[in-house]
């Protein structure tokens, strides 16, 4: 069997065409620096040149107008196509130019020479969707809704001053069930929460509004929100895996705050008075809740997790509250909070899931004795710098001494 055998008939983008001679050409982009005075010269490899391939064909026959037509045509076709080449197999290539020739004297006879070269990948960067910034977006939108729905249903004109005290009195409370709350305890010292926390506690019985309720309560979750990031950044410079907690404690204070609908004094609506101002009261509630949620749904945004357990549990822990609060709406019949709920709960998952995936699982290994934590980051990561965070998540008293069965990241 001779090489001629091994030949494959020659076609572009399906068209038939025969080869009488080819040129293939390839190599690397050197760059040659010459500078003065120095005899010899620096050469920059730049990498590999675009593979050519300059092809002499053509086609015959006493009907050759149709082959020859679609062979110029899909030579200007824009994309990539797929070349048989005789003697170098199938390629994937681009048509840079050609040139076609025919003769009176070679009738039925159209040549052609075609340039082609290489097709590569486009280097454009592939475009992904910023999670983290649209459940941001999500939270903040949800903010916006909360406050006019709450400015829609907090109706006091028909109240009589009794009443307006006792709601009054309501969004005071608010305030002390923040200090209350066990997890808000490293922030509430901030100067920023204070502040709000004190002019909360400043609202007036008399010629209370509702515009001045939603400035005073949203002073508060953004002090809240703040504080959390601030300690995250001055927290920094410690230990990285000491960082996660105290963002997680801003948060568990605002999940805290899902208490607050329970601590309110229960009104009996059985006139119409009282059932304004039970209504009032519920948009207070509903005000608080949507706030928290939108607050923690912006800190998960911000946080970086240190483990894909840690994300996919905050995630389910939020779907659960954010859909408890959506049925509640319902019953409100409140329909833009419970729309801007539901946008903010496929927002979050959407960014956690996806974040998620990127990370490393926890997984526990065993040790026949208690090993330091330096040894552990060794073998598992060859990275002796981890080790504190070992140490962290093991919760081990001193670093030469790991729990036998401590849990770990994934290597």
């Amino acid at each position: 069997m001779s090489w001629i055998d091994d030949l494959l008939p020659a076609s572009f983008r399906g068209v038939p065409f025969y080869v009488e001679a080819h040129q293939h050409s390839g190599g690397r982009r050197k760059e040659v620096h010459e500078f003065p005075q120095r005899e010899r010269p620096f050469v920059e490899d730049l990498g590999r040149r675009a593979r050519g391939y300059r092809i002499r064909a053509y086609v015959i026959g006493d009907d050759y107008f149709p082959l020859r037509d679609d062979l110029a045509k899909a030579c200007e076709e824009p994309t990539d196509g797929r070349l048989v080449h005789p003697y170098l197999g199938e390629l994937r290539v681009h048509c840079r130019t050609f040139t076609l020739q025919e003769a009176r004297t070679s009738g039925g006879l159209a040549r052609f020479e075609i340039d082609f070269v290489e097709a590569g990948k486009d280097p454009a960067p592939d475009i992904e969707d910023d999670t983290p910034a649209q459940a941001r977006m999500a939270a903040m939108a949800t903010e916006s809704i909360a406050d006019d729905v709450f400015l829609s249903r907090f109706d006091l004109a028909a109240l009589p001053d009794d009443a307006v005290a006792a709601l009054a009195e309501n969004a005071r409370a608010f305030g002390h069930y923040v200090e209350s709350l066990p997890t808000a305890a490293g922030i509430v010292s901030e100067a920023a929460l204070r502040l709000a926390l004190d002019a909360l506690a400043a609202l007036p019985n008399g010629g209370l509004t509702a515009k001045d309720v939603v400035g005073r309560v949203g002073g508060v979750f953004a002090a809240v929100t703040d504080a959390a990031l601030t300690q995250d950044v001055g927290t920094s410079a410690g230990n990285p895996f000491d960082l996660y907690r105290h963002r997680d404690a801003a948060r568990e204070a605002l999940r805290g705050l899902i208490g607050y609908r329970d601590s309110l004094p229960a009104i009996v609506a059985m006139t119409p008075t009282k059932r304004l101002q039970a209504a009032a009261q519920g948009a207070l509630a509903s005000l608080v809740e949507h706030r928290a949620l939108a607050g923690r749904a912006g800190l998960l945004a911000a946080r970086t997790w240190p483990s894909r357990d840690a994300a996919e549990a905050a995630r389910g822990i939020i779907l659960s509250d954010i859909d408890a609060s959506v049925l509640r709406a319902g019953d409100d019949r409140d329909d833009d909070i419970g729309l801007a709920l539901r946008d903010l709960a496929f927002r979050v998952s959407d960014d956690l899931t996806r974040r998620a995936a990127d990370l490393a699982p926890l997984v526990s290994i065993s040790t026949a004795r208690p090993l330091p934590s330096l040894v552990v980051a060794h073998a598992l990561y060859e990275d002796v710098a981890r080790a504190s965070e070992i140490e962290s998540r093991a919760g081990a008293w001193a670093p030469a001494f790991l729990p036998r069965e401590p849990e770990v990241l994934a290597a």
